[in-house]
């Protein structure tokens, strides 16, 4: 076991009479004195008496350094017979760093979102998102594509700042996909509502999302490029029934 700098401590100690060995209360309440790396301490420890010949002695410890030896050190007399020993000893332990107390560094550019973990960047897309744009006027890249961030990122910089689709453009050759169009199970996708969402996996990975594109009557097209095998998961909102369906994109004709 170690303490820590302010930990209240509480141990139990006995007297007994000098001549039988029986339990008995001291002829006055004992004292008890807290002992720091061999030197008296000032801090206050206060005795209770708790039964017949046993004793509790209470203290909340000062200050402490990792390795500090503390122990708790009681006098008491008993049928004349005065005596004295130590009834608690062990070693303060080196001071746990909270987060609080940690650097904490803010991604500034798109380019710190590439160097940090996935988890990282998703916690600071919402901070970073609104300067992308800045950032890439200062360095003359006002053209280039974002291609690099992961495809989760992406899905929060979608979810949190527009809609539309992200990772790239949608495909401009490819098959249409309707609300007609039919998945390995047979099911057709279905309408979607005009304030619904359609994603679409490649294996498990997210590379698009288009937001809101069905019209009032729930129909939609977009394209989708040949040769994959694609899932398509139409989110209607809430209180609609959403669906999910594997459509398979034959090779280019």
């Amino acid at each position: 076991m170690s303490v820590k700098s302010g930990q209240s401590v509480t141990v139990d100690f006995t007297t007994a009479d000098p001549t039988t060995g029986a339990a008995a209360d001291a002829d006055a309440l004992p004292t008890a004195t807290l002992v720091v790396n061999g030197t008296d301490n000032a801090a206050t420890v206060t005795v209770t008496n708790k039964a017949t010949g046993v004793y509790k002695a209470a203290v909340t410890l000062p200050a402490l350094s990792a390795g500090d030896v503390v122990s708790i050190r009681v006098a008491a007399t008993v049928a004349t017979v005065a005596g004295v020993g130590v009834v608690w000893t062990d070693v303060a332990e080196a001071p746990v760093a909270l987060a609080a107390d940690q650097p904490f560094y803010a991604p500034t550019t798109w380019r710190d979102l590439e160097g940090l973990a996935t988890a990282g960047a998703l916690a600071a897309v919402d901070t970073v998102v609104d300067g992308i744009a800045a950032d890439y006027a200062k360095t003359g890249e006002a053209a280039a594509a974002i291609t690099s961030i992961p495809a989760s990122v992406d899905i929060r910089l979608s979810e949190t700042h527009g809609g539309g689709s992200w990772e790239s453009n949608q495909p401009t050759t490819g098959a249409l996909v309707t609300p007609l169009s039919v998945g390995d199970d047979g099911l057709p996708l279905g309408r979607i509502m005009p304030y619904g969402t359609i994603s679409v996996y490649l294996g498990a990975e997210l590379h698009y999302r288009f937001d809101k594109i069905a019209d009032a009557g729930g129909d939609f097209v977009l394209t989708l490029p040949y040769g994959a095998t694609w899932t398509l998961v139409a989110e209607n909102p809430p209180t609609y029934r959403s669906t999910t369906v594997v459509i398979t994109i034959p090779p280019s004709p």
